[in-house]
Formats: structure tokens, sequence, C-alpha cells
């Protein structure tokens, strides 16, 4: 007898499983899409482009997009193999559903070195820093723009904290930080920023170790988005478990499927 009750039931299984998965590839495509067109996010991977300090990083709008599109095809061969119990599509999806699981436990390695190692994390963070204070010059829009965007619209300043416009400012008494580390009053408009005190806020950028302020982002931009990730991490880490645990069962499936598959219906 052919693929038999139990065969029948697991092609059903796996169908839903892979239409239930093709969603998620979807919503992966346009996640990767939102990255790229949102002007917050664009402008975020700007700056680590800029740092030429992590290509993964400053591409890692398109790897998710491709890592979409992956899973999309694989979605697609594990239906077609499914529903016309062909092995050679079984075979493709079973293939590409591992290189799936080596990219899911890689993001998850990563996701955890980035929570619980400073090593790398510091390196990489120094990197960026210095290439702020080698670069940040008025009137240069490559350098600039990014950067202003960043600091108006998330409400930080530079990477670690303020202090790294030392050297970009060191000849001005004044002033230490561009306008939009200053806290904005109003609508948070990089080009046009409208500090609530731009005297305090200069006056507190001039003061060194400074935690807090009314007038002034103390918190640096790569810390933010460090603390952002630290505090989502148990959710991160639970979703990548997860997705690796269904592909990994849709492996199996897809094993046992291609043995039946060596009967005819």
């Amino acid at each position: 007898m052919a693929f038999g009750c139990c065969g029948k039931t697991f092609s059903c299984l796996f169908i839903f499983f892979n239409v239930i998965f093709a969603i998620v590839g979807l919503a992966t495509v346009g996640f990767g899409i939102f990255l790229k067109v949102h002007p917050s996010t664009a402008q975020l991977l700007n700056l680590v482009e800029l740092g030429n300090s992590s290509v993964y990083l400053a591409n890692s709008a398109w790897i998710i997009i491709g890592f979409g599109a992956l899973v999309l095809l694989v979605c697609f061969c594990g239906c077609v193999g499914a529903a016309a119990k062909n092995k050679c599509m079984l075979g493709l999806y079973i293939i590409f559903a591992v290189i799936i699981v080596i990219g899911e436990i890689g993001a998850f390695v990563v996701t955890i070195l980035f929570v619980v190692r400073s090593d790398d994390v510091d390196s990489f963070q120094n990197t960026i820093a210095k290439t702020l204070a080698d670069n940040y010059r008025p009137g240069r829009t490559k350098f600039t723009q990014p950067w202003d965007y960043v600091q108006a619209t998330f409400e930080c300043c530079a990477v670690s904290n303020y202090s790294n416009y030392a050297p970009v400012y060191a000849n001005n008494t004044m002033e230490k930080v561009p306008v939009t580390c200053c806290k904005l009053s109003g609508a948070k408009e990089p080009d046009d920023p409208m500090p609530v005190s731009r005297t305090k806020c200069m006056d507190d950028s001039r003061k060194s170790d400074l935690e807090k302020s009314d007038f002034l982002h103390t918190r640096g931009c790569f810390q933010l988005l460090r603390d952002t990730v630290k505090q989502y991490s148990t959710v991160l880490l639970i979703v990548e478990a997860v997705i690796i645990a269904i592909t990994i069962i849709g492996i199996i499936i897809a094993a046992c499927l291609c043995r039946r598959g060596k009967e005819k219906v």
C-alpha cells in the first residue's frame, strides 16, 4: 500500500507546516525591506556602513531579505514534494532546510555573544567611535546626516556617550556636541533641531561624566541599541530556538516522506 493513512497524514501535516513557514518567510522578507526603506533604521545602517567595521551588519537588511527568500524557496520545494510525492523536491527541501538551520544557529550564537560577551562588542563600538571622531565635521553630509538623524530620532548622543565628540569639538570652547544631541522640543527634526535650551545643553556638554541631564542626551546610541537587545534578548533567543526546533522537525518529516516515497500510491 502507498503512503497509507500515516503517510497521508504526514503529507498533510507537512504541507500545513510549510504554509505556516511560508508566512514566516514573507514576514522576514517584509522586515528586511522595512529595514532598507524606513528612514530611522536606514540611517542607523548607514552609520555601520560608514564605519567599515562590520560588512555583515552593514548588509544585514539584504541578508534578512535573502534569508526570507530562501525560506520561501524551501517551503515551495516542501509543498510540491509532499503533494507530488517527489523525492527530488523533498531532497532539495532537506538540503535548503539544513542551510537554514545553520543560519539560525549562527543567529542564536550571535545574539548570545552580543548580550554576554563584551570584548568583541567593545572593539566594534570603539571602531565606530573612532570613525565618528575622525570624520564628523560640519558640512560633511555623508557623515553628519546619518548621525544627526539617529541622534534626534532615538534621543541618544554619539556612540558610548557625548564625550565621543570631544576630539571633534576640541577647538570649540562653547559647544562640545552637535545640536541633535540636545533634548529637542516639539518634532524631532534633525535638519532643523529646536533644543529645549541650547545654552543649558551646551553647558552640560562641557561637563565630564554627566550621567543625567534635562537638556542633553547622555546615553550613547550604540549603548541604547545594546540595552534594547539585552532587554528583549530572552524573547529573541526563545523565538530563534523555536524556529530551529520547527525546522528540524520539518527535516525529519521530509526524510520520512522520502523513505515512504519508494512505495507507490
